[in-house]
Protein backbone atom coordinates (compact mmCIF):
# COMPACT_ATOMS: atom_id res chain seq x y z
CA UNK A 1 0.00 0.00 0.00
CA UNK A 2 0.89 3.42 -0.79
CA UNK A 3 2.40 5.56 2.32
CA UNK A 4 -0.51 7.65 3.68
CA UNK A 5 2.41 9.70 4.92
CA UNK A 6 3.72 10.09 1.47
CA UNK A 7 0.60 11.60 -0.33
CA UNK A 8 0.04 14.13 2.76
CA UNK A 9 3.48 15.45 1.84
CA UNK A 10 2.77 15.93 -1.72
CA UNK A 11 -0.35 17.72 -0.90
CA UNK A 12 1.33 20.12 1.79
CA UNK A 13 4.66 20.58 -0.85
CA UNK A 14 1.83 21.44 -3.69
CA UNK A 15 -0.65 23.54 -1.02
CA UNK A 16 -0.71 26.84 -3.08
CA UNK A 17 0.23 25.21 -6.78
CA UNK A 18 -3.44 24.56 -8.38
CA UNK A 19 -1.09 22.11 -11.31
CA UNK A 20 0.94 20.23 -8.84
CA UNK A 21 -2.04 19.84 -6.60
CA UNK A 22 -4.32 18.46 -9.44
CA UNK A 23 -1.39 15.67 -10.35
CA UNK A 24 -1.86 15.31 -6.84
CA UNK A 25 -5.65 14.53 -6.45
CA UNK A 26 -5.21 12.31 -9.90
CA UNK A 27 -2.89 9.78 -8.07
CA UNK A 28 -5.28 9.58 -5.06
CA UNK A 29 -7.87 9.01 -7.53
CA UNK A 30 -5.99 6.34 -8.79
CA UNK A 31 -4.80 4.88 -5.50
CA UNK A 32 -8.89 4.85 -4.30
CA UNK A 33 -9.56 3.34 -7.51
CA UNK A 34 -6.72 0.53 -7.26
CA UNK A 35 -6.95 -0.55 -3.69
CA UNK A 36 -11.15 -0.53 -3.85
CA UNK A 37 -10.31 -3.44 -6.46
CA UNK A 38 -8.25 -4.97 -4.53
CA UNK A 39 -10.80 -5.03 -1.76
CA UNK A 40 -13.22 -6.08 -3.90
CA UNK A 41 -10.99 -8.80 -5.25
CA UNK A 42 -10.35 -10.03 -1.57
CA UNK A 43 -14.49 -9.95 -0.55
CA UNK A 44 -15.32 -13.45 -2.27
CA UNK A 45 -12.37 -14.70 0.44
CA UNK A 46 -13.64 -12.94 3.01
CA UNK A 47 -17.00 -14.18 2.99
CA UNK A 48 -15.66 -17.29 2.72
CA UNK A 49 -14.01 -17.22 6.10
CA UNK A 50 -16.44 -15.75 7.91
CA UNK A 51 -19.07 -18.47 6.61
CA UNK A 52 -16.53 -20.79 8.41
CA UNK A 53 -16.06 -19.69 11.49
CA UNK A 54 -19.70 -19.00 11.91
CA UNK A 55 -20.51 -22.58 11.32
CA UNK A 56 -16.88 -23.47 13.52
CA UNK A 57 -18.40 -20.90 16.77
CA UNK A 58 -21.77 -20.77 16.16
CA UNK A 59 -22.71 -17.39 16.97
CA UNK A 60 -21.85 -14.44 14.65
CA UNK A 61 -19.96 -12.38 17.71
CA UNK A 62 -17.54 -15.11 18.53
CA UNK A 63 -17.14 -15.06 14.74
CA UNK A 64 -16.42 -11.76 14.14
CA UNK A 65 -14.21 -11.37 16.94
CA UNK A 66 -11.90 -14.41 15.63
CA UNK A 67 -12.23 -13.33 11.99
CA UNK A 68 -10.62 -10.07 13.26
CA UNK A 69 -7.64 -11.70 14.30
CA UNK A 70 -7.11 -13.33 11.12
CA UNK A 71 -4.55 -12.13 7.78
CA UNK A 72 -7.35 -11.66 6.08
CA UNK A 73 -9.28 -9.49 8.83
CA UNK A 74 -6.43 -7.45 9.17
CA UNK A 75 -6.14 -6.73 5.56
CA UNK A 76 -10.08 -6.08 5.73
CA UNK A 77 -9.73 -3.44 8.25
CA UNK A 78 -6.54 -1.76 6.54
CA UNK A 79 -7.92 -1.60 3.26
CA UNK A 80 -10.85 -0.30 4.94
CA UNK A 81 -9.02 2.30 7.02
CA UNK A 82 -6.65 3.34 3.89
CA UNK A 83 -9.60 3.70 1.84
CA UNK A 84 -11.57 5.86 4.08
CA UNK A 85 -8.30 8.54 4.52
CA UNK A 86 -7.79 8.42 0.45
CA UNK A 87 -11.52 9.21 0.23
CA UNK A 88 -10.88 12.30 2.88
CA UNK A 89 -7.77 13.62 1.74
CA UNK A 90 -9.13 13.49 -2.20
CA UNK A 91 -11.96 15.72 -0.54
CA UNK A 92 -9.84 18.18 1.24
CA UNK A 93 -7.54 18.54 -2.31
CA UNK A 94 -10.83 18.93 -4.45
CA UNK A 95 -11.81 21.76 -1.78
CA UNK A 96 -8.12 23.52 -2.02
CA UNK A 97 -8.51 23.48 -6.22
CA UNK A 98 -11.59 24.75 -5.47
CA UNK A 99 -10.43 27.64 -3.17
CA UNK A 100 -7.41 28.38 -5.11
CA UNK A 101 -10.20 29.20 -8.41
CA UNK A 102 -12.16 31.09 -6.85
CA UNK A 103 -9.48 33.44 -5.26
CA UNK A 104 -7.53 33.43 -8.98
CA UNK A 105 -10.90 34.88 -10.13
CA UNK A 106 -11.11 37.20 -7.56
CA UNK A 107 -7.56 38.55 -8.50
CA UNK A 108 -8.40 40.40 -11.14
Amino acid sequence: MISLEKRLKQYQEAFDKPSELSAVHYQLAYDFAFYSEQYQNLIPALVTSKRNLMEKLGTVSKADREFAATEEGIQEQQLKIYLKAVEKLLSAVKRRLETLNEEARNQY
